[in-house]
């Protein structure tokens, strides 16, 4: 049997990075037995209202939150000229550049949700497996299309990620605490910065920056 390194990727536009997002990411890769994870930041997500922070402040303090996470990067392919918009597009640029590699798209469930909305949502089964963790009180159901997708291609054990390049679903039902960025943005334009909901460099950065301190939701 073939056995694929299995390569971690989170997506997200990260405005801010916070708690939850590195718990979660944590979580996803110790479940899978992940040793590799990459922040994949996006650009400019379809179909969300425009972001608040620049690319490169949301890279900068992406950075800073992972700084001391051994085997945590950024990937940063988004944010190059004619750069990927759609995950899918995304997963096909990073499946050229790492041919030899099991591609784990790591998610929360709330955004697994959404999944049959997203843009040839279908194929990103294709190029990645799904690595979906759960989020603390979110009791979302599960529409018959990802019921049908889950009872198809669901596996229990981590190794089978590595036994192929992808198509495989693994649910992580361990909750990690919710958080949003946007109660973060309330929270630095309230001028009351949210410490206990982003790591400490992040929120040093956010008020020496002023970042989110004015205009509107």
């Amino acid at each position: 049997m073939n056995e694929w390194r299995t390569l971690g990727l989170m997506g997200g536009s990260f405005d801010p990075v916070h708690k939850g997002h590195v718990a979660l990411a944590r979580r996803l890769a110790d479940t899978a037995g992940i040793d590799e994870v990459r922040f994949v930041i996006a650009a400019s997500p379809p179909h969300r209202p425009a972001l608040v922070a620049s690319a490169s402040l949301r890279s900068r303090m992406l950075e800073a939150a992972i700084a001391d996470l051994e085997g945590f990067s950024i990937e940063a392919c988004e944010l190059e000229p004619g750069g990927p918009r759609y995950t899918v597009d995304t997963l096909a640029v990073l499946r050229r550049r790492n041919p030899s590699r099991s591609l784990c798209w790591m998610m929360g469930f709330d955004s697994f949700l959404t999944l049959p909305n997203w843009r040839k949502w279908t194929e990103l089964l294709d190029l990645a497996h799904l690595l979906v963790g759960a989020r603390a009180g979110h009791p979302g159901r599960l529409s018959a299309v990802l019921q049908r997708e889950i009872q198809a291609r669901s596996v229990s054990d981590p190794r089978q990620l590595g036994s192929s390049a992808a198509g495989r679903i693994m649910l992580c039902r361990e909750p990690v605490a919710a958080i949003s960025s946007s109660r973060v943005r309330n929270a630095a334009r309230s001028g009351h910065p949210a410490h206990d909901l982003i790591p400490a460099p992040v929120a040093r950065i956010i008020e020496e920056t002023g970042a989110y301190a004015g205009g509107q939701e």
